[in-house]
């Protein structure tokens, strides 16, 4: 082709310079990992044993020849670490001796050195100008992003260059960090301003990632409309330009511009939208590849104008840039480098807590270190699912031991600062308030994701703090309201709670079982547990935890007090009991079922909360908070009993127990001091008598600490005109009843529906998932723990010795007997009118089809008896149905009535049977 020096082929160019980055990498990986070359050289030494004697491993010599002379290239290119250097240092004929062509590389490889250290040390000041461009860009797309307008031609071009503009913003901070990390020569050594300005550009660089995933749908549909118009326009250009070319007699240059336009046109919307999106290859790119080629190979700038020409480039960049915008986005916000300068990740942490970034920039950067951990998953070796994990926990550590360990410090040491004011602190070991102000903010929005996993900042807190004032506590007892306060200034100040709100107790089998939990599995809580912290810490630790009990219940008798003193519920209440006693005979003696529907419905009026629960519920929460309280004091107890007992396998003297030999051995110390000083009482042998005693009774003594807890209330209740409106109590009993049952069967259709997906779960009091528990029965049987609630409401009963006004209500018989007459009954005689109208109808159309001679009349009627049966069998699956619910309902109500009984012996009061 005449003037082929004339074309400068750029794009033949940048796809060489991407080969020889590929081969510079292929070189570097062989320098830097020594053990490729011992395994290939042991291959190689492998071959060349078996070339002599070929036989052996089933090959012949010519066959063993080849491969040993293709394994000598593959030495000679690729495995010696010299491929880039064997590519220009070979022999490419003419192009040798062009000392033109010489010079200018030599010029243009001068230059982008003498640019890249005149550049060097700015590229990071460059890189953090771009910041403010990002947060100027997020700005404006959610602006565009929230205009109410459809999408016309105008705005999708609009938001497709605001699509290009966040990726350049993003690509350029991304390649100038890249530049700037890599050029270092050995550890990665940094001030302190400089690593703020590194982790500021990484999370501004994950900022732009989440902008565009949170807006990918519009974003994407706009960006088809953009490159179908750039696409359109961009043929017209080139139509334009062969209208002049038709006349001339150039007709290679005229082909190679037909070539352009036939791989324009081939870059269709479909292959956009669903080959490129879904396939590994780019077929839009190579053809966009093959167009620019072909334009330049055209000398396209010769044929149109200036004006065109660069308009033209600029649709076509365009066109390339967005030929594959999901791979875009991920390729100009990959984050993954910081794999290889896991040193920031350390220091990012340690560095945290004076930086105080906000939340949303703090999940930015885990999304980068998410991106780390994806690029060693995708890794093609056999263990790099175990890699990707232990990477994982690796940046855990380092977030545990960089942040959340010192964030706990800061807040205990808060915490013990507010708790000994009578003590002198210096201001530099208080906590500052911009800083409280930060961790406060970090407690608010805890959850931090790192690729699967998710860090609970304040469950790990809480643990943390739990942990320390249970083993500070039992090291020194004498303190221990000391972290009794400081556990209430933690949940009055950090908003961090205890464990009660925390675990749900089963009754039966004594275990505190975990209400919820970010990962797979929850935390259980026995007796033997119990048992081995006693054995541990001694017996001292149980009086210690019935008093913080007695102390939470005293806190939750406030806001059960305050909850009944309500005028509302407190008029409300009388309002029945004034009804009841009214109306007591008509009702036979049974508290009527629609008047507990009835003040359900007005506690609802009065409101709900934020957590889309009504104060009813709450309430409810409220007493299963106490059972829970009272389940921790009777586990304690029960492992306190199992130590005893196993103490006393070890209280046997000879065959005789151990309190036997005590007295004996007190008795003929006691007449050893009478010989001794029969005047003085004040010796040691006599004051060792009465420690030994003393020692007797107090291991004789047997306290019941849940009758305790029961007197102390009911002694602070009894003859206090304050607490009068507490009798009332008994009242509330059967509205809260059907409110705890419409739970627990809510409960049970949500697992019903999670059971037809074949998924293991079953759930507490409140309804959330305990995994892999028991699941063996779920195939059959539905599991519920909801003991602590009946244990609190049965406490609560006895503390205000309202029995006998409950047991004259009736409730529990009052329930089951209208609700087994309205299953019963009502249901039967409405399915008995419906199977007899159904009988009476078919009755009928069998006569009307034995008296028509229509056929079509028949068919009519045929369909018309189908559609009349079809109806018949909805009908009666829908009562089957309602049936079906009603007896669950039915046995939920005496399944509570049973455990309500079993609570009321538990706390062993004596009265009539109901």
């Amino acid at each position: 082709m005449p003037s082929a020096s004339d074309r400068q082929l750029l794009r033949a160019w940048r796809g060489l310079g991407d080969l020889l980055i590929i081969l510079l990498q292929i070189d570097e990986i062989s320098n830097s990992r020594p053990i490729i070359r011992q395994h290939w050289n042991s291959y190689m030494r492998a071959l060349t044993t078996a070339h002599h004697n070929p036989t052996r491993f089933g090959y012949t010599s010519d066959e063993l020849r080849s491969l040993i002379a293709s394994v000598a290239g593959i030495e000679e290119y690729i495995m010696a670490g010299n491929a880039l250097r064997n590519c220009y240092e070979k022999s490419y004929g003419a192009l040798d001796d062009d000392a033109t062509f010489a010079s200018r590389m030599y010029d243009t490889i001068i230059e982008m050195t003498n640019l890249y250290e005149e550049q060097s040390d700015a590229m990071l000041d460059e890189a953090i100008t771009h910041v403010e461009l990002a947060d100027e860009w997020q700005d404006e797309l959610r602006m565009e992003i929230r205009k109410p307008e459809p999408r016309d031609a105008a705005t999708s071009l609009k938001m497709a260059d605001l699509v290009l503009k966040g990726s350049r913003i993003a690509d350029t901070m991304c390649r100038l960090l890249k530049t700037v990390l890599n050029s270092h020569n050995g550890p990665l050594q940094m001030s302190k301003r400089t690593a703020y300005s590194v982790f500021k550009i990484i999370e501004t660089i994950k900022a732009i990632s989440q902008n565009f995933s949170i807006h990918w749908r519009s974003l994407l549909e706009s960006c088809q409309m953009a490159c179908q118009q750039w696409r359109c326009h961009s043929l017209n250009l080139l139509d334009k330009a062969k209208s002049h070319l038709s006349d001339s007699s150039d007709t290679e240059r005229l082909a190679a511009l037909q070539i352009a336009i036939d791989s324009l046109l081939s870059t269709c919307i479909f292959y956009f939208c669903i080959f490129n999106m879904y396939s590994g290859l780019s077929a839009s790119r190579n053809r966009l590849s093959v167009c620019g080629v072909a334009l330049e190979v055209a000398q396209y700038k010769k044929i149109m104008r200036g004006t065109d020409t660069i308009q033209l480039d600029g649709l076509l960049n365009r066109l390339e840039t967005l030929c594959r915008p999901r791979d875009l986005v991920d390729r100009v916000t990959n984050c993954s480098f910081l794999f290889f300068h896991r040193d920031l990740i350390d220091i990012y942490w340690d560095t945290l807590a004076d930086r105080m970034p906000s939340t949303e920039y703090i999940g930015y950067f885990m999304f980068a270190l998410s991106d780390c951990i994806f690029f060693v998953t995708r890794s093609q070796y056999d263990n790099h699912f175990a890699a990707g994990t232990i990477l994982q926990d690796h940046i855990y550590e380092s977030i545990k031991k960089g942040f959340l360990i010192p964030l706990c410090g800061a807040i205990e040491n808060d915490l013990r600062v507010l708790t000994h004011k009578h003590l002198e602190v210096d201001e530099r070991d208080k906590t500052p308030k911009e800083k409280a102000d930060f961790y406060r903010h970090i407690l608010r929005k805890p959850e931090i994701r790192l690729k699967d996993y998710i860090i609970n900042i304040k469950d790990f807190v809480t643990r943390y703090l739990e942990k320390t004032f249970y083993n500070l506590t039992a090291v020194a007892l004498h303190d221990y309201h000391a972290y009794s306060k400081m556990a209430v200034l933690a949940e009055q100040r950090w908003e961090l709670f205890a464990v009660i709100k925390y675990y749900r107790f089963k009754n039966n089998s004594q275990i505190f079982i975990e209400k919820q939990s970010p990962n797979r599995s929850l935390r259980v809580l026995t007796a033997d547990h119990m048992a081995n912290s006693l054995q541990t810490h001694g017996m001292g630790v149980l009086n210690t935890s019935v008093n913080i009990t007695y102390q939470l219940l005293r806190k939750k008798f406030a806001i059960f007090n305050q909850f009944l003193a309500n005028e509302h519920i407190h008029a409300q209440l009388q309002k029945d009991i004034r009804y009841f006693d009214e109306n007591r005979e008509n009702l036979r003696k049974m508290f009527p079922v629609k008047r507990a529907e009835k003040f359900n419905r007005a506690v609802s009026k009065l409101g709900v909360l934020d957590s889309d629960e009504t104060y009813m519920d709450k309430f409810r929460s409220l007493i299963t908070q106490i059972g829970n309280a009272l389940g921790f004091v009777r586990s304690l107890v029960s492992g306190a009993a199992s130590v005893v007992n196993q103490m006393k396998e070890y209280d046997v003297l000879e065959g005789e127990p151990f309190t036997s030999n005590l007295s004996q051995g007190m008795n003929i110390v006691y007449k050893i001091c009478v010989l001794v000083d029969t005047e003085s009482t004040e010796s040691p042998i006599t004051t060792v008598c009465h420690l030994l005693d003393e020692l007797r009774s107090q291991t004789k003594r047997n306290r019941n600490y849940i009758k305790m807890l029961i007197d102390v209330f009911r002694d602070g209740f009894k003859n206090h005109e304050r607490f009068a409106h507490l009798t009332l109590f008994y009242m509330i009993i059967p509205a809260l009843t059907m409110n705890y049952v419409d739970h627990m069967l809510t409960c049970r259709d949500r697992l019903k529906k999670r059971t037809q997906h074949n998924v293991e779960m079953t759930f507490t009091d409140d309804g959330f998932v305990l995994d892999k528990f028991l699941s063996y029965i779920l195939l059959t049987n539905v599991l519920f723990f909801f003991e602590e609630f009946i244990l609190g409401l049965a406490y609560l009963v006895t503390v205000l010795d309202v029995w006998p006004q409950f047991s004259a209500l009736n409730w529990f018989r009052s329930m089951s007997k209208i609700k087994d007459k309205f299953c019963g009954t009502q249901i039967r005689l409405y399915s008995i009118f419906i199977i007899r109208k159904y009988e009476a109808d078919l009755a009928q159309l069998n006569e009307e089809m034995k008296s028509t001679k229509d056929s079509r009349g028949a068919h009519l009627k045929s369909a018309r008896l189908q559609a009349n049966e079809k109806v018949f069998m909805d009908v009666m699956k829908k009562l089957r149905k309602e049936q079906l619910s009603l007896t669950n309902e039915v046995q939920e109500y005496k399944l509570l009535s049973f455990t309500f009984q079993s609570a009321r012996v538990f706390f062993s009061v004596d009265e009539d049977a109901e």
